[in-house]
């Protein structure tokens, strides 16, 4: 129960994480961040500032904070979704997260809302970096969640080849080795998703990497080695070694 109402909960926010937003969507998030803040902000003046007989941080103080630490961060993780792939991707989300720091350290230097005179501009800079490093981690998510997406659309599209002509096939990082009558062939997706495509009838597996067709095995040395009718010498895994009884 408490598992399914968690996942409930972070459904809405991962998905706003794993695509762009729109001029509106961004405007509601980054409202809805802001009241966040201001609300984290008037707590945490409370707590560690308030004395007897005075009043709370002023709202608009809080407001202005809150701005500064969430609202340039937020777009500078929202502007590097759209950077371009490559070397000069890397760069123009570099320079975006520079820009959005010296904004928004540039901006605290109008105001004086903590201290009764103003921290140099290292100091507002450094403040502003915590907001700033979360985005980054959040950008970088976002980038690894959509390489595994693409990486799953290509797994589904990709196919072997007719399973009677495959003798046996081996991974390779993304990638499965097909040998097919001595020849290799590199297909991108994982040995599981070969497996789901191959007749189980058929092709058995005898190591964590190599799935072998029954008809291709030549002969069994042992119970530790296999040799395919293309001359390949294949390890039994001895997770796998009762399914030699299969062959």
């Amino acid at each position: 129960m408490t598992a399914d109402l968690l996942v409930q909960i972070r459904q809405p926010f991962t998905h706003l994480l794993k695509r762009r937003l729109s001029a509106k969507e961004f405007a509601a998030v980054a409202v809805a961040m802001l009241a966040a803040g201001t609300i984290y902000c008037q707590l945490w003046c409370l707590i560690a500032f308030m004395r007897p007989h005075q009043g709370p941080m002023p709202l608009g103080a809080s407001v202005i904070l809150a701005f500064l630490d969430i609202v340039p961060a937020l777009a500078a993780f929202e502007l590097s979704k759209r950077a371009p792939r490559g070397a000069w991707g890397l760069v123009v989300i570099a320079l975006t997260f520079l820009i959005a720091l010296a904004c928004a350290t540039a901006l605290r230097t109008t105001v004086d809302i903590m201290l009764p005179a103003n921290p140099t501009i290292r100091v507002l800079a450094a403040q502003r970096l915590g907001p700033l490093t979360i985005a980054a981690a959040a950008l970088a998510w976002y980038f690894f969640q959509r390489k595994q997406v693409a990486e799953r659309a290509a797994a589904a599209t990709a196919s072997l080849p007719p399973a009677k002509s495959i003798d046996w096939v081996k991974a390779a990082g993304n990638y499965v080795e097909v040998h097919v009558g001595g020849a290799t062939r590199l297909i991108r997706m994982t040995l599981r998703q070969a497996a789901d495509q191959l007749p189980r009838d058929t092709f058995v597996q005898v190591h964590r990497s190599v799935i072998v067709n029954r008809a291709s095995v030549a002969t069994q040395q042992g119970r530790r080695t296999i040799r395919m009718s293309d001359g390949a010498e294949i390890p039994v895994g001895d997770a796998y070694r009762s399914n030699l009884a299969d062959l």
